[in-house]
């Protein structure tokens, strides 16, 4: 009805509005977790909204903000059932339940700030690094290559070392297989092809 759909803008409107302020005091992308159910985490984003405006309210707005190391992480909201106290993913994500308060998120951020900082910086080193070997075996072998999610930069760049040490024999045959083609770098053990053309290695 009109009147569901004009409810749901509201809430929506209060959502962006309450997640603005949140993400301000944090200094940190906020989202919701696949455990937190979307009437908890509205609930808990308006709580932590309004937490946020008392705090500025009692204490300097500069002192009130975190000082975190590296803007590059995130904090996920997950139900209290998936998250007993909060934490840090292994990927330098901080994870946090719905029932915490601003001042016991901002204790868990400044406790795994520094090593957040370290993994998320190592990763991104990472990241640049397979870019560059991934431009290096196009132009080697004339063919795209691909990161699937679920492969890690180590993994990849340990298969794409492999291919750029081979000697110019081997990088000969391999020119006339793949040259043109696209390539993926799979967990498994098989070369096979993809759904899409993609040539899995």
């Amino acid at each position: 009805t009109d009147r569901s759909v004009q409810a749901l803008k509201t809430n929506q409107h209060l959502l962006k509005k309450n997640l603005d302020i949140v993400e301000e005091m944090l200094q940190l992308r906020v989202v919701k977790g696949h455990t937190s159910d979307a009437e908890d985490y509205f609930e808990c984003i308006r709580r932590l909204a309004r937490q946020s405006e008392e705090r500025l309210t009692q204490t300097d707005k500069d002192e009130s903000r975190l000082a975190i190391l590296s803007n590059k992480s995130s904090l996920v909201i997950e139900s209290d059932q998936a998250c007993r106290r909060g934490n840090l993913r292994k990927n330098g994500i901080f994870e946090v339940s719905t029932s915490m308060s601003i001042d016991n998120i901002r204790s868990t951020i400044s406790k795994y700030a520094e090593r957040s900082n370290e993994i998320l910086n190592a990763e991104f080193r990472k990241k640049k690094e397979s870019s560059m070997m991934m431009q290096q075996v196009t132009n080697e072998f004339g063919a795209k290559v691909h990161k699937p999610n679920i492969v890690s930069y180590d993994q990849l760049m340990k298969c794409l070392t492999m291919l750029l040490e081979k000697d110019e024999a081997e990088k000969d045959e391999l020119r006339r297989l793949i040259a043109g083609h696209s390539i993926g770098v799979s967990t498994g053990l098989k070369l096979h092809l993809s759904d899409d053309g993609t040539i899995m290695i």
